[in-house]
């Protein structure tokens, strides 16, 4: 997928605004070496994303604003906020509300380095918005909406929300082979894996990080 051979849309810390919203104390990392074995990520490329990080978020956090700010910088033409908000839970299944650089870190490791099956399970989370181990059609539509609304003027002609809710609702019924109005995971990898047309709609909505 696209983000594959960028190690570093995380580098895009370095282009993101001041965390207006640190907390008082400070998050101390895990150790950049422990961090290369945890991860796909070398030495090197950790060091580079963590000056950015640091820089940004001095506290060792960073939070939902700052966030999708970073969205922001690589989708000017449309309003990353919603999709932003979506990985940012994916990231954060407990509800804390921040993120620290080794949760952020891994998540990325698993979207731009990790196998097709590390990245279907991360996907299905994506979906999954109120983590009950299924998508529902709903979901399925706040996600594509999302992603549409993202992309904006950069897809041409705009899509109309109500395009973008026939698109969901065609991927989705594409998924839901028993027709019992919920995708589960095996669902979903298998509908991934044996719809060639299924598979290419989701590479575009691959994320962009």
């Amino acid at each position: 997928r696209s983000s594959e051979s960028r190690p570093a849309g995380a580098a895009g810390w370095g282009a993101a605004v001041a965390d207006s919203h640190a907390a008082p104390w400070h998050h101390r990392p895990v150790s950049l070496a422990s961090l290369a074995q945890r991860t796909r990520f070398s030495r090197q490329e950790l060091q580079l994303m963590y000056r950015g990080f640091k820089n940004d978020c001095p506290s060792g956090l960073v939070h939902r604003a700052a966030f999708r700010e970073i969205f922001s910088q690589f989708f000017p033409l449309g309003d990353a906020s919603a999709y932003a908000d979506l990985v940012f839970d994916s990231f954060d299944p407990g509800g804390r509300g921040c993120l620290t650089f080794e949760i952020v870190i891994q998540g990325l490791s698993v979207i731009c380095k990790g196998s097709s099956e590390e990245k279907l399970d991360w996907a299905f989370r994506l979906y999954d918005t109120d983590r009950d181990g299924f998508i529902s059609k709903r979901e399925m539509v706040q996600l594509v909406s999302a992603i549409y609304d993202m992309l904006g003027d950069s897809v041409w002609p705009r899509v109309h929300p109500c395009d973008a809710q026939l698109h969901a609702e065609k991927i989705f019924d594409a998924m839901d082979r028993d027709g019992d109005g919920a995708v589960t995971f095996q669902e979903f990898v298998l509908a991934c894996r044996r719809d060639r047309d299924l598979d290419r709609e989701l590479d575009c909505f691959d994320t962009l990080l």
